[in-house]
């Protein structure tokens, strides 16, 4: 389920389909979207080779055997969801979606989410992927109030007050005519982490595809990691990230962030 994400932008259309189904009510423009993301999506399967998560046929782009969600540039979110069979009267998209929230509970790298019954009865008017968002930004809150996990970390700089240990060869460089300042190399306790720039750099670019009733409560978030950087380098700072035993609110959250980003 973690693939290259397509850069969304405001406009947004809405298709659902099924497993093994034809996507129709797509344009020129999605069409050629979905194009560039089936081939640049490809999946190992066991014993067969690689297959698309699309397949292109015809002039037709037809679902395989993945669910989830795609969203092309100009912001027309594909919704695939699984072929269940439901009895003699047919699963409705919500009844689907539903069973597909239950996969997901399933699924390794969501171990530690709880799917809460407001955000399954949101499935009737947000999309999937809003509801994803929806879930993450209240994990995130919860985080939030408990309080971000600080370190300390070494930090340099010419500061008009002693703190910490002079750093002499430095501080003569730089300061011989000015009695004012002091270079020094102290400790700081800060939130300025991996895990956190994690947060703050999924938060960021969750903010095109939040429905429009989680904007100000994603606006409020970003003002809580206001200061901690964005992450810079997601992937060495996924490397380096971990949760330690006083972090255990740390893992809803990191779960989402992991699938997001």
């Amino acid at each position: 389920m973690r693939r290259r994400t397509i850069e969304p932008s405001t406009a947004r259309r809405h298709i659902v389909a099924r497993e093994h189904e034809w996507l129709d009510g797509l344009d020129d423009a999605d069409r050629s979207d979905l194009k560039d993301f089936l081939l640049a999506n490809i999946a190992e399967v066991d014993g067969d080779g690689v297959r698309s998560v699309l397949e292109f046929r015809d002039g037709r782009l037809r679902t395989l055997n993945h669910v989830g969600i795609i969203e092309t540039k100009r912001g027309t979110v594909v919704e695939i969801l699984p072929k269940v069979d439901l009895g003699s009267g047919g699963a409705g998209d919500d009844d689907t979606r539903r069973v597909f929230v239950d996969m997901l509970r399933a699924y390794r790298a969501l171990r530690f989410v709880r799917f809460r019954q407001a955000s399954i009865a949101e499935l009737r008017r947000f999309t999937m992927l809003e509801v994803f968002v929806r879930v993450f930004l209240e994990d995130v809150q919860r985080l939030t109030q408990r309080g971000l996990a600080r370190h300390y970390q070494a930090a340099e700089d010419n500061l008009p007050c002693l703190r910490g240990r002079i750093q002499f060869a430095e501080h003569i460089r730089r300061n011989a005519a000015n009695g004012a300042r002091f270079y020094v190399r102290y400790d700081e306790f800060t939130a300025n982490r991996p895990v956190n720039r994690l947060i703050h750099e999924t938060i960021h670019r969750l903010r095109t595809v939040a429905h429009p009733d989680d904007r100000q409560m994603l606006h409020e978030l970003r003002m809580c990691f206001a200061d901690v950087p964005r992450s810079p380098r997601p992937e060495a700072d996924w490397g380096r990230h971990r949760i330690g035993r006083q972090m255990s609110h740390y893992e809803t959250v990191m779960a989402w962030v992991g699938l997001f980003l």
